[in-house]
């Protein structure tokens, strides 16, 4: 200490009067301070290596959880509509399970007639309509026959409230349904030419 004015002179008498620490003693000091710290040296690979394992796993987990809730098989592209002369994207709403009619069946789409929202399942030449909501089967509507085709249909929509719930492939031929007030209407997907209509349910 440099300011020695500063202390009591009882204290800084007291200082002067310690003697020195003698060699042994000095590496008896170093002996016990390196004994105590070198448990804890020996435990850091352990505990860097547990805390690198855990962030892999929360990484893991977490990334499933995450991959999980944004894909699902029954998920579908965007439907295009033309109504009234413009093309509009619609991106169908993800059916519920509880509705699918049976294993093999496939969602055609969903619509919205008279504040209820509906969905179209086919299965085995046959087309369900189910209520979203409480997949009460609404109706069973046999396939109309139709032409194989690779082209897809776009029919125009006439009425503003009319939309294309979806388009299915059955025995080789791709259908379109579209949702008007009072039909469900299906048309071919090589010629857009009206298949069949079904009365709304």
């Amino acid at each position: 200490m440099s300011d020695d004015n500063e202390l009591d002179p009882r204290i800084v008498s007291a200082m002067r009067a310690v003697p020195p620490a003698s060699d042994s003693l000095r590496e008896q000091h170093i002996a016990a301070a390196l004994a105590e710290i070198s448990p804890v040296s020996a435990r850091r690979p352990f505990n860097t290596w547990l805390s690198a394992a855990a962030a892999v796993v929360v990484l893991l987990v977490g990334g499933n959880a995450l991959y999980g809730s944004l894909s699902s098989s029954e998920r579908t592209p965007g439907e295009l509509a033309v109504r009234n002369g413009v093309a509009t994207t619609t991106i169908p709403v993800k059916a519920s399970a509880a509705c699918r009619p049976s294993g093999d069946s496939g969602r055609v789409g969903n619509y919205e007639l008279n504040n209820q929202k509906r969905e179209v399942w086919a299965s085995n030449g046959t087309l369900f309509v189910y209520a979203s909501d409480t997949c009460e089967e609404l109706a069973t509507l046999d396939i109309a026959d139709a032409p194989p085709s690779d082209v897809v249909c776009t029919p125009s929509l006439v009425d503003a409230t009319d939309s294309i719930i979806g388009g299915y492939t059955m025995g080789g031929a791709y259908r379109v349904l579209v949702n008007t007030s009072t039909h469900i209407v299906e048309y071919s997907g090589k010629s857009c030419s009206l298949l069949t209509k079904y009365p709304q349910p």
